[in-house]
């Protein structure tokens, strides 16, 4: 088997199941962003926490143990509301459209 071929079919459906928990979440923030229903506000807080998030300078220091990663938890927390509220059915009937699209049932 070359490198680029994926594994047998058993293990392609694992492959699948994984791949499409983990770029559910990163896809519904998409079409959040690109909807034209959700206010330029809540987009605004959205690109504004992720950004706080990786950014290496905030409020607390995250080289402080515990406390340094609490408020980019907070902001995590925030964001996620955010993006719960405007994660309507037809942004998750999307992207779930795209997950089969890409990995297939």
């Amino acid at each position: 088997m070359s490198n680029t071929e994926l594994p047998k079919t058993k293990d392609k459906s694992l492959i699948h199941r994984i791949g499409g928990k983990i770029l559910t979440p990163p896809l519904i923030i998409y079409y959040i962003l690109k909807s034209k229903d959700v206010s330029i506000a809540d987009k605004a807080k959205i690109c504004g926490s992720l950004i706080y998030i990786i950014f290496p300078f905030d409020f607390i220091p995250d080289f402080i143990p515990i406390a340094g990663y609490g408020d980019d938890f907070a902001t995590l927390i925030w964001a996620i509301r955010t993006i719960y509220i405007n994660a309507t059915p037809e942004i998750k009937r999307k992207t779930q459209k795209k997950l089969t699209d890409w990995f297939g049932k």
